[in-house]
């Protein structure tokens, strides 16, 4: 049974310190595909629950997809809801957006702007490390009296709000979420076909192939009445094998994807749930699921001295309450968020204003002279804040590099001379608008009485293989894991006119146009690779005109008089036949795209086609159809 699949969001608003998703104006249409659709590029898939849930918790263990534009998600949603306004849209979402390797919570509730009508509550997030590095936990829970994201048991937001959240808040006389707005759950991958979300990049293939892959899925149901609310486990999914009793995967499109949901890219392998992202001609490979293992996470350098985290002061000055941000990062009014600063930490401080301050009080053994650096990241140049070493000024101004709200670099105030006892470090945003990870204190040179240092800590009692078959992994016992990137041979995308090789730390595909593809079974073609794509051109040595010969390089052959070609999807098309044809029909073509017969434009009304037809050409007969939207155009030869 097809089911309808979600469409995607167009258009923002800011609201606050919200994202709020409002529909645009150009109205998304949905495709079911068929087996003889004309289909895109690359595939992917989803695996959905045949069940529809109401309140409850939902969790699974996730490591995304890879790749700019590639967006893993699990999520709940209520069948329907493109349908909407006689349908009300309701959704609850994790997205894994991998322009930068970070995530994005969603709720979805119904608004009043055509043609979607609905309003999407977005808030992003950082990771310690890339979603796709590591395996993480992301839990959902959904109460007639809250809504809560959760990343490895930390809850990273809640909505309360029975206003603006009033349709997911409905109850039915036992308290549970009334039958009509249950939900389905959902989890899967998809390329964007543009630069839908700035967060999540712009699809180029550079990754494919990539998958999705899951440890587990459970669902609990919400008992109020019970001391542990969410106690009666309504699924517990290993993925030993693909239960198809309480899943099916999705075999859809929708038009901002870059890839059709085809369910040979899910299955299951090793224990865990895989959906994979391919090209066409690798669909169905699944790859082995990495190992669990801990992310690596670095811890800022110092070689002698001491490290302060930002989001954890003594005391500050905060010009707005709450924490704006993430509140696994604290619960103060300082607005801290996760970081994706490479050389560690965990928070950042940031929404930073004018005249706000961080305190950080220090004792010292010993006097000595220290190099204070400040890791710091700004979107504009011109900001700027300063550093107070007990209330004199240390560092006069020191600006933000303005090179992005996540990219951070090191501003270093040498020849901080400090006694022995106790101090404070205060960090004044003079501007605001700028963001703090961390403080060091280096000592620059040590009295030779001093004793020596500790040796380090042998780093890596875990296993430091990240699953990356484009790096070499291995352990320094004083600096920990390292990751050097290969050159070595990877995964095949299935194209026949790439290499697949590892560069920068990746597996690439570059076009290699010395290598041959699969013959198209013309006589009268060539088949070479050209720009990474298999091509067939006309060998004007053939002496065997073919009804295409000089029309189009790659017809689809079909050898009966009754044929019909089903959804054509949205590209242009080429078939031919040497069959004899006494007539035809053709319809739900877009404005201004056009079927001919022979080169003959032909009426695609949905009425049959005049007869009789066009002249055979070359002994039979070649019918294209030019590009244009509505997938489901179709036509049908007798």
């Amino acid at each position: 049974m097809y089911r309808a699949p979600r469409i995607r969001r167009i258009g923002t608003i800011m609201r606050a310190n919200r994202w709020v998703w409002a529909a645009g104006h150009a109205a998304l249409c949905l495709v079911l595909l068929s087996s003889t659709a004309r289909a895109k590029s690359y595939k992917s898939g989803e695996l959905e629950t045949k069940t529809r849930y109401g309140f409850g918790a939902f969790e699974a263990r996730i490591r995304a997809a890879q790749g700019p534009g590639v967006i893993s998600t699990f999520f709940l949603w209520k069948p329907g809801s493109e349908q909407a306004p006689s349908v009300p849209w309701h959704e609850i979402d994790f997205e894994l957006g991998q322009a930068s390797g970070d995530y994005w919570t969603q709720v979805m509730t119904p608004g009043s702007s055509p043609p979607l009508y609905r309003t999407e509550h977005g808030a992003a997030f950082n990771l310690p490390s890339r979603a796709y590095q590591a395996y993480y936990t992301y839990r959902i829970e959904w109460t007639p009296d809250y809504i809560a994201f959760f990343i490895d048991g930390k809850e990273v937001r809640r909505e309360t709000d029975k206003n603006e959240f009033a349709p997911l808040f409905m109850t039915d006389s036992s308290g549970d979420t009334p039958a009509s707005e249950r939900m389905e759950l959902r989890t899967g991958a998809w390329p964007a076909l543009s630069n839908i979300f700035s967060w999540a990049g712009t699809f180029d293939g550079s990754t494919v192939p990539t998958a999705h892959f899951v440890d587990y899925v459970k669902v609990w149901k919400y008992t109020p009445n019970q001391a542990n609310k969410f106690a009666t486990v309504l699924l517990d999914e290993q993925f030993n094998s693909l239960n198809t009793n309480a899943w099916y995967p999705a075999q859809w499109t929708f038009e901002f994807s870059a890839s059709d949901y085809v369910s040979q890219n899910v299955g299951t392998k090793d224990g865990r749930l895989v959906v994979a992202l391919t090209t066409e001609a690798g669909a169905g490979i699944l790859p082995s699921p990495p190992a669990d293992v801990p992310p690596t996470i670095p811890t800022p350098p110092v070689k002698d001295g001491f490290v302060i985290e930002a989001e954890k002061p003594n005391s500050f000055y905060d010009t707005t309450p709450g924490n704006s941000k993430s509140q696994a990062c604290g619960t103060t009014d300082v607005d801290a968020e996760q970081t994706s600063d490479p050389t560690g930490g965990t928070c950042n401080v940031a929404a930073t204003a004018p005249g706000e301050w961080l305190q950080y009080d220090f004792t010292l053994n010993k006097a000595d002279e220290y190099t204070v650096t400040l890791r710091i990241a700004s979107a504009a140049a011109g900001t700027f804040m300063h550093l107070e070493i007990d209330g004199e000024d240390v560092s006069g101004p020191v600006q933000g590099p303005g090179s992005g709200w996540q990219s951070f670099v090191d501003a270093l105030i040498p020849g901080v001379e400090l006694s022995a006892g106790p101090h404070s470090a205060r960090v004044v945003f003079d501007t605001g608008d700028m963001n703090l990870n961390y403080l060091t204190f280096e000592r620059v040179s040590g009295s030779p009485n001093d004793p020596p240092p500790d040796p380090p800590p042998n780093q890596c009692l875990m296993s430091c293989d990240d699953g990356n078959p484009c790096t070499n992994d291995f352990c320094d016992a004083e600096t920990g894991c390292h990751y050097l990137n290969n050159t070595l041979a990877c995964a095949d995308d299935g194209n026949a006119c790439t290499s697949d090789v590892c560069s920068a730390g990746v597996c690439t595909h570059p076009a290699n146009n010395a290598l041959t593809c699969p013959d198209d079974g013309n006589a009268c073609t060539s088949d070479v690779c050209s720009a990474g794509v298999c091509t067939h051109p006309a060998n004007n040595s053939c002496s065997t005109a073919s009804p295409c010969t000089g029309l189009c390089d790659k017809p689809t052959i079909f050898n009966s008089s009754n044929y019909n070609s089903g959804n054509l999807g949205t590209g242009a098309g080429c078939y031919q036949t040497t069959a004899d044809l006494r007539g035809g029909v053709c319809g739900n073509l877009a404005s201004g795209r056009k079927l001919t017969v022979n080169g003959t434009q032909m009426s695609c009304n949905n009425g049959n086609w005049a007869s009789p037809l066009p002249a055979k050409r070359n002994g039979g007969y070649c019918v294209q159809t030019t590009a244009g939207n509505y997938a489901w155009a179709y036509f049908a030869t007798w």
